[in-house]
């Protein structure tokens, strides 16, 4: 999804992945746990008003209308006529939470980041309201087109689609683990040409594609491009202006190196990370996953964060008084990380 936070001036450790989930969420529970129920759909009871924004992102082609009442139909039909290449297209992310509303007869309890920027992307898709539901936000289908989605996504054209979406996706988190950031023009093309057989040009493959990336990734729009990030990437447009001074580019990979791309764990980086999560197994918050810990600190490194700074953040992440061998493991994780800049 388009960034909705502004991570600029804050503490480095609220700059950390786990960091920004938590503000995403905790966003997402200050809009909507205490709001009603959502609704049936904003199609179908948003007012004009509040409708008219939605339709101006422009996630699909509905003409102008003399009336509010017109047009309100027409944005009726156009997501009708689209409905199951949608389907086909949606963000891994919105697939699931949809599989989830679906089992769960038409509603669902949000309840992460990932969930949130999926509802997001839905409801932008204009079939599905937000709001709060027992205290916790939630999401809920239109009624109106619940058996036209499952319909959709029990054809097996979709399952041809999705299998084709999960490599597209796998390259595309990969490049962006490898350099940080992306131009979404590239990925446009080869979504239309890869996933959907379709020329680049192509008005409608066009439009599920831009609709896919943003929905899909990160992104922010900066000197008029649409750049697709790394979700860790706390300050775009500064990695961006170093390196459109310095010049930048994505050196080849070898087969193991892209294969530790799609799996966010270099070959050169399996030693430093095993070494820093033996190390801090047992000196963290209880709060804290090591897991998570670790690949925090190895993210902020990709981002050039020097060792000062790396042993502060972690250093808010122990129980205990940092170690020599902590301090070994976080040298050992600068030096084995390749960087974003």
């Amino acid at each position: 999804m388009r960034r909705y936070l502004d991570f600029e001036g804050l503490r480095l450790k609220d700059q950390t992945a786990s960091a920004m989930r938590s503000a995403r969420y905790a966003l997402c529970e200050k809009l909507f746990a205490s709001q009603p129920p959502p609704m049936n759909g904003v199609l179908a009871t948003w007012s004009a008003e509040a409708l008219e924004p939605l339709l101006a992102l422009n996630w699909y082609d509905i003409p102008p209308a003399p009336t509010a009442l017109q047009r309100r139909k027409l944005a009726r039909r156009v997501v009708r006529s689209t409905l199951e290449a949608d389907a086909d297209c949606l963000a891994p992310n919105e697939h699931a939470l949809l599989e989830r509303v679906l089992a769960l007869g038409g509603t669902a309890v949000l309840t992460g980041a990932e969930d949130f920027d999926a509802a997001l992307a839905l409801r932008n898709r204009l079939w599905c309201d937000l709001g709060g539901l027992d205290g916790r936000p939630a999401v809920r289908l239109d009624p109106a087109l619940e058996d036209s989605i499952r319909k959709a996504m029990g054809r097996f054209e979709h399952l041809r689609v999705r299998l084709k979406i999960f490599t597209f996706d796998a390259m595309i988190h990969a490049m962006l683990y490898a350099a940080g950031f992306m131009d979404d023009q590239l990925p446009r093309e080869r979504f239309c040409v890869d996933v959907l057989d379709a020329k680049p040009d192509d008005p409608a493959a066009n439009r599920l594609a831009r609709n896919f990336v943003e929905a899909a990734y990160d992104c922010v729009i900066y000197a008029n491009c649409r750049l697709l990030l790394h979700e860790a990437l706390a300050l775009p447009e500064s990695l961006v202006e170093r390196l459109a001074t310095r010049g930048a580019d994505v050196p080849p990979m070898t087969h193991a190196q892209m294969l530790g791309c799609m799996n966010e764990l270099l070959p050169e980086e399996r030693g430093a990370i095993h070494t820093l999560k033996h190390t801090l197994q047992y000196a963290l918050r209880p709060d804290i996953p090591v897991d998570e810990a670790a690949e925090d600190l190895k993210l902020l490194t990709k981002q050039g964060v020097g060792f000062e700074q790396l042993q502060q953040v972690a250093k808010d992440m122990l129980c205990v008084m940092p170690t020599p061998a902590i301090e070994f493991a976080l040298r050992g994780l600068i030096d084995h990380t390749p960087r974003w800049l």
